[in-house]
């Protein structure tokens, strides 16, 4: 089964003759040669737009701000030159997607960028900057000057002490407010512990209920016994003897209680009406 032909340096060859041609084998113990792993450089992410931004310097250069519309920013190798397509450099430029570049003359220009993907630079981008003609920034206008301004006055003693009183008062407030709280607090747990405390608010409930619907039905029986009407007569304490009748005039002081009918206060109203 010998044959002819020379080994590699895996200690192995192609056989061109006999039953083995064709292949590939090994002789004297030979070994399968090692496998390496070549790593594809990553791809810039494609259709990533950019906004400019433009602010002139007195030196008729620009200052200009970049934002890459990258919704997965990273770290970013950029530079601005002439050069279309060229290597930005090893170097993290921006840890951002906003680039910002200094006193950059009107022309062409051409910014090349990459980014970190996975720990590895991407391949490289370039985005075309047209930069315009240098105009002169519009200046600011400086503020005109109000003569005779007149000199600031010494607080008012009298604002002082208001603003003393109203954080006294704020204070005191919030004093009464805390220990109110307090207060409430310690008397629910003693009640908890002692029901007859409830028993004496319950009772104090109801006697203020009750004493609350007296005073409602008094002012209601005040307010019904004003408006009370005879069978020909309606309580108006502003009509005078002269234009009253006798009945009408004991109908004014007994039931609308018109006590200027009865001056002397003898009982007997509008005595020219009532002799």
């Amino acid at each position: 089964m010998a044959h002819s032909g020379r080994t590699d340096s895996s200690g192995g060859h192609n056989c061109n003759v006999g039953s083995c041609a064709g292949t590939y084998h090994y002789h004297n113990g030979g070994y399968a040669p090692t496998t390496f792993t070549y790593i594809q450089t990553p791809q810039f992410p494609i259709n990533i737009d950019a906004i400019w931004t433009w602010s002139p310097n007195s030196n008729k250069t620009y200052d200009i701000e970049m934002e890459l519309k990258d919704s997965d920013p990273t770290q970013y190798s950029a530079v601005i030159s002439k050069c279309m397509g060229c290597d930005p450099g090893p170097l993290v430029d921006f840890y951002t997607n906003k680039f910002n570049f200094s006193n950059v003359k009107p022309g062409t220009w051409y910014v090349n960028v990459k980014k970190k993907i996975y720990g590895s630079w991407s391949t490289i981008v370039y985005y075309k900057v047209d930069v315009p003609a240098w105009v002169s920034p519009t200046p600011t206008p400086a503020p005109t000057m109000i003569k005779n301004i007149p000199p600031p006055t010494a607080s008012n003693s009298s604002d002082d002490l208001n603003s003393v009183i109203v954080l006294f008062i704020c204070l005191f407030l919030a004093g009464s407010a805390y220990f109110g709280y307090k207060l409430i607090v310690w008397f629910l747990n003693y009640a908890k512990n002692n029901n007859w405390v409830y028993s004496i608010l319950i009772w104090i409930t109801l006697f203020g209920l009750i004493y609350i619907y007296s005073l409602f039905t008094d002012n209601n029986q005040s307010l019904e016994s004003k408006n009370v009407k005879g069978p020909n007569y309606t309580c108006n304490c502003s009509k005078t003897c002269p234009n009253l009748s006798c009945a009408e005039a004991y109908f004014q002081l007994n039931n609308c209680g018109c006590s200027t009918r009865d001056g002397d206060g003898d009982g007997v109203p509008c005595e020219a009406q009532c002799r």
